[in-house]
């Protein structure tokens, strides 16, 4: 894998707000057709345990959506490989989630939050979430400071028993901090600015 590719697979989680739609973009380990029940395949795990790919990307949406409120929805995913940094991602299972959020509180219109992490190999990993329930201070939140839900989220994105990557294709390995914002590009869209 070349540092900050998406080879050799990624998963898109697509989501919608009730302002507009979003996705997220995961790299992985390298996905294989062979391992699994739930029907899109599965990954070996840093622990070298087979793990199911419905499974693992359910049970991380299912942190998630304390997060985001009752009027956001997670769509659906799609798993893409990558033969090489410079190949075409190729589609190759999907399934749908309409998982809907469950935070207590509304949308921040424009809101959008980063999780930055290091990777095993001292690289950076981002997570990003938009139109969440956030604080409207947008104080960095520091590990001491993680909420269960987000200590949750961290542990499963950091899990050995699970395939999440960072771009330089090792193990998503520890939360630097989460920053919030407004997004000038969102603002702009909803017309807010």
């Amino acid at each position: 894998m070349t540092q900050y590719s998406l080879d050799p697979a990624f998963v898109q989680i697509n989501y919608h707000s009730m302002y507009a739609p979003h996705k997220m973009i995961i790299p992985t380990l390298a996905w294989d057709d062979s391992i699994g029940t739930g029907g899109v395949g599965g990954y070996e795990a840093y622990d070298t345990s087979p793990r199911d790919g419905l499974e693992m990307i359910t049970d991380f949406v299912t942190l998630l959506k304390v997060l985001h409120p009752t009027t956001t929805v997670f769509d659906d995913f799609v798993i893409f490989t990558k033969a090489s940094p410079e190949a075409e991602n190729l589609p190759v299972a999907s399934a749908v989630l309409d998982i809907d959020g469950t935070g207590a509180g509304a949308a921040v219109p424009a809101a959008m939050q980063t999780w930055s992490f290091r990777s095993a190999n001292f690289n950076p990993f981002k997570l990003v979430q938009l139109d969440l329930v956030c604080a409207t201070n947008f104080l960095p939140t520091k590990v001491s400071a993680l909420t269960a839900d987000q200590l949750a989220v961290v542990q499963d994105l950091t899990s050995v028993s699970n395939a999440f990557a960072a771009r330089d294709g090792s193990r998503i390995s520890s939360l630097i901090q989460i920053t919030a914002k407004l997004s000038d590009v969102l603002r702009k869209a909803y017309r807010l600015a």
